[in-house]
């Protein structure tokens, strides 16, 4: 013991001035992780994130150079070895090495990392896991360096054997990275913790094979033996951390009950269809993976789960073709889980983004071979699914202000800044939170264990953000995260709710936390799974309709008294001809074909049109097939297929459909005129909010739905119509066309003139020029030819206005309107006339001014509107001085300079006579941007109470 003692103080006394700097970088390493600066401290944020990566890397390099120092003071290769002179006991000179190793190496820094622990008041149910974690860190590491050093007898031997070991590291990497395997341990190894059996015996077993290295080289210097271990060592615990079956841990229990797990059922969402996506390996593509969603219902209330495992088998008439193992997708920060999210933030009315609710897993991936043989036909997919769930809770309200924190034993958030913008607001925020490794795999997904929210409790109104990515993460470990979020919230693409300055004032952020309460396994089976959807027939005739296919329809019969599989067939054969055709109609014989079916086989026909596309006639056949006994059937397929909202309305079961009904208006673009039947059938003036923002949100179906629902008693259009006509100018020809008759019902002066104008336009077909028609002589009371109403309409416009009692465009006695075109204007400063485009523009710099100038002007109220356009990013604040009145008016892009849009900037008292207009930038949406383009200011003289505009 004597001897063990005098060979580690020598070790002490050689390394000293290495030990002075060791101890320093490893009390900064543990304190500076445990450093929470506030939200907008970026200054100390930026010194710390430095810090830390500094001392993680010092911490690598110093026991790489020490580790081999120490045990190259007494070697045990080469003719020079310290006991070919002196005899000494080599047990005694290990001792001593690996008490050096475990004292300065181990024991000091997983010690002051743990007094930190507690001085930070991190609760005790993680300090003994998190300790764990340290020593197994430590103690793998230091073993490695001593291994190697073992092996050698001086420095650069050392060095040759660690590039050689790092290099066959990368070598595999790059191998597994290739061949898809580098997936494999990304989705299958829940992070590097320890309640994860991988990682842990992996481990375990490095330092067992490295500790009988160290024993055998000191014992009986079996060199070539040991590099046969060291290899071993490097295989076998990258197999095991990847690829071991063994499970030596029971799984956490959480406060999901058996009974609660019971309930759960698992199905394939056939509202996503599935895709497949190519696998390339060496610059091939291998293999085929197949995406598409599961749906869980009947999780506790605000829940929602997430897959950690799949095993899948796949048949294909009785032969299993999957041949590889699928693996789960890694799920990205910005995902939420929007049904749960909402009832956790019930009486609030969530608006989410389309980005956050869907992700696909990776149900399925079979070898290029299997793909092209089963990609035809429908199988059966069964999946044993193991998946954590997750519930949704309210943590903490934060004012919309710089410096707001939340702060618990285990996280700290804060706001650093909020920059306002149009229609939104960025907000960024600073998170840091202790993350153990042995919890890691309870998070939903990296980064994303807490949301935020944009809440304004007056309105009840709560806003997830466009965007919620990471730009910064550090720490020494996986234990501690540091990240800055830069989160965006905007109402620009969102017809119905805006994030204006006034909404702003009473607004908040809302943290809510995914929280892990327990892990279950279900047993998933799909009778008719298709690897993606079934591709349309080669086509074999140009725009051929079924004339073409007659004879080929005659050869299908369907047998007397057919069991399911041949009612599938039939089904199969009719839409597989079907599918060749450019053009359907009501009176084709697949729909008589189709009616031959029974109606007991209808979930047939319903997942014929789940699964295919086109599927036209399948979907009429539905509306004639659907029987009183199938309302269960009905109920549960209806969400998916909106066409069966005829059966609804026919056999009444409106009042059971009436959430479904509901749920549709507020989810989807386009629904049968069935299903807003079935909604107005329920009575209920509270749906009328749904149908009016259906209305707006519908683009292609604005004219069908306005048909159905603008004689409701009691409903109001006006602001809907507003909406939707203000979002069909920056829209598409066809949504501008379908909205002009209703916008000029409404009494929309511009509506009007578009009318006008298209009646003159060459390219605008017959019937739509028919409707135009119809609509100016109803609302004008004018009659005549095209040239008659365009003649009409120039010797009036300026002096329409629209009375709602008659619901007519009249000529006022004085002029009510004056357009102000850019040759009309004054440009003072670097902006542009463009004169072949009709607009200023270039407009970038707050000194350049652009004035107008009216000499005479008729005493009254006006109402000044701009017509303009400007790009996303673009837009900002102008000022308008109207002689002694001044208003401001914050433009939003509209889409782009060519796509035009109208705002309305304010009104205004003029005492008559001459009015000079100044516009002025007050601020920008970036930096040197042009704000917008200006193509017109049209000024409306105001009509006394009762009459519009």
């Amino acid at each position: 013991m004597s001897l063990v003692k005098h060979i580690l103080k020598n070790d002490i006394r050689r390394l000293r001035v290495f030990l002075a700097f060791w101890l320093p970088v490893v009390l900064l390493a543990a304190s500076v992780n445990f450093i929470r600066p506030a939200a907008g401290d970026f200054a100390l944020q930026a010194v710390q994130e430095s810090i830390i990566a500094l001392t993680t890397f010092l911490q690598l390099i110093m026991m790489a150079l020490m580790v081999p120092a120490v045990m190259h003071s007494e070697p045990l290769t080469g003719t020079t070895a310290f006991w070919f002179t002196r005899p000494m006991e080599k047990t005694d000179i290990m001792k001593a090495k690996l008490l050096f190793g475990c004292v300065f190496f181990v024991v000091l820094p997983s010690l002051v990392n743990t007094l930190f622990l507690v001085a930070s008041r991190v609760p005790e149910s993680f300090i003994f896991p998190m300790v764990l974690e340290y020593l197994l860190r430590y103690s793998s590491s230091l073993l490695l360096f001593m291994a190697m050093a073992s092996l050698t007898a001086n420095f650069g031997q050392y060095a040759r054997v660690g590039s050689i070991y790092l290099a066959i590291g990368m070598v595999f990497g790059a191998i597994m990275v290739a061949t898809q395997q580098y997936d494999t341990i990304i989705c299958l190894l829940p992070g590097t913790a320890l309640a994860d059996s991988r990682y842990l015996l992996s481990e375990l077993v490095s330092i067992a094979i490295l500790s009988l290295l160290i024993y055998t080289q000191y014992r009986r210097r079996r060199t070539m033996r040991s590099y046969v271990l060291l290899a071993v060592e490097f295989f076998l615990a990258l197999w095991i951390s990847t690829y071991a079956p063994w499970s030596i841990f029971t799984n956490p229990v959480g406060s999901l009950s058996e009974k609660q797990s019971e309930h759960v059922s698992i199905t394939v969402d056939k509202t996503e269809l599935p895709y497949a996506r190519d696998v390339i390996s060496m610059g091939k593509v291998s293999q085929k993976e197949i995406w598409g969603k599961l749906r869980y219902e009947g999780l506790p209330e605000n829940c929602f789960a997430r897959e950690n495992q799949i095993n899948v088998t796949f048949e294909v008439d009785g032969c299993e073709v999957n041949k590889c193992r699928p693996e789960v997708r890694a799920l990205g920060p910005g995902y939420a889980h929007i049904e749960a999210l909402q009832a956790a933030l019930e009486p609030l009315d969530l608006i989410p983004e389309r980005n956050h609710d869907y992700y696909p897993n990776r149900l399925l991936k079979l070898s290029m071979s299997d793909y092209l043989a089963a990609r035809h036909d429908a199988g059966i997919y069964r999946a044993d699914i193991s998946f954590d769930v997750y519930q949704y809770q309210r943590l903490a309200c934060l004012p919309l202000r710089a410096g707001q924190e939340f702060a618990t034993a285990r996280a700290r958030i804060g706001i650093a800044s909020v920059l306002a913008e149009t229609e939104g607001c960025t907000v960024i925020i600073r998170e840091q939170y202790i993350n153990p490794l042995f919890m890691r795999n309870r998070d939903p997904m990296p980064g994303s264990r807490f949301l935020y929210l944009l809440v304004n409790s007056e309105t009840k109104e709560a806003f997830l953000p466009e965007r919620n990515h990471q730009n910064a993460m550090r720490g020494d470990h996986a234990s501690f995260v540091v990240m800055n979020k830069p989160l965006q919230f905007s109402s620009s693409n969102k017809a119905t709710y805006s994030i204006d300055e006034t909404w702003l004032e009473n607004a908040e952020l809302v943290i809510v936390e995914a929280q892990w309460i327990g892990e279950a396994h279900h047993d998933l089976e799909d009778l008719t799974f298709r690897l993606e959807k079934s591709p349309p027939a080669p086509k074999v005739i140009p725009d051929t309709s079924a004339k073409d296919n007659l004879e080929k329809l005659a050869a299908i019969h369907l047998p007397e008294n057919p069991n399911r599989n041949e009612v599938r067939s039939y089904i199969k054969e009719i839409h597989s001809i079907s599918a060749t055709q450019e053009s359907f109609s009501g009176k084709d014989p697949q729909i008589g074909m189709l009616l031959q079916i029974d109606p007991e086989h209808l979930d047939l026909l319903i997942q014929t049109v789940l699964d295919s596309d086109p599927n036209y006639y399948e979907r009429r056949a539905l509306r004639v097939l659907a029987q009183p006994e199938h309302k269960d059937l009905v109920l549960r397929y209806l969400f998916q297929v909106p066409v069966l909202a005829s059966a609804v309305n026919h056999y009444g079961w409106q009042e059971d459909a009436r959430e479904i009904l509901l749920e549709g208006l507020r989810e989807k673009e386009t629904l049968p005129e069935d299903w807003l039947v079935a909604v107005i059938r329920l009575n209920d003036p509270t749906t009328y909010s749904l149908l009016a923002d259906f209305f707006v949100r519908g683009d292609s179906f604005r004219a069908k739905t306005y048909g159905a629902i603008h004689d409701l008693p009691g409903i109001e259009l006006e602001d809907a119509v507003s909406k939707a006509w203000e979002k069909a100018q920056i829209g598409s020809p066809a949504q501008r066309c379908d909205m002009i008759p209703i916008a000029l019902a409404h009494g929309h002066y511009n509506a009007l003139a578009a009318a006008v104008m298209s009646l003159s336009k060459s390219s605008m077909d017959e019937p739509r020029k028919a409707r135009f028609r119809e609509s100016i002589q109803a609302h004008t009371g004018i009659t005549g030819s095209d040239e008659g109403l365009r003649a009409w309409f120039d010797v009036n416009k300026d002096r329409l206005r629209f009375d709602p009692e008659t619901k007519l465009f009249v000529s006022a006695t004085e002029p009510v309107r004056t357009v102000l075109l850019p040759d009309d204007a004054v440009i003072e400063g670097t902006i542009r006339n463009l004169r072949t485009d009709g607009v200023i523009g270039y407009w970038n710099r707050p000194e350049d001014h652009i004035r107008f100038n009216i000499p005479e002007l008729d005493m009254g109220t006006y109402r000044i509107t701009a017509k303009y356009a400007a790009p996303a990013g673009y837009g900002g604040k102008v000022s308008f001085r109207l002689n002694d009145t001044k208003l401001e008016k914050k433009f939003s892009p509209t889409g782009g300079w060519r796509v035009s849009g109208e705002a309305t900037v304010g009104d205004f008292e003029h005492l008559g006579g001459s009015l000079d207009i100044t516009l002025t930038m007050l601020e920008q949406n970036g930096t040197n941007l042009v704000v917008i383009d200006l193509y017109s200011l049209t000024l409306e003289k105001k009509q006394p109470e009762g009459t519009r505009e």
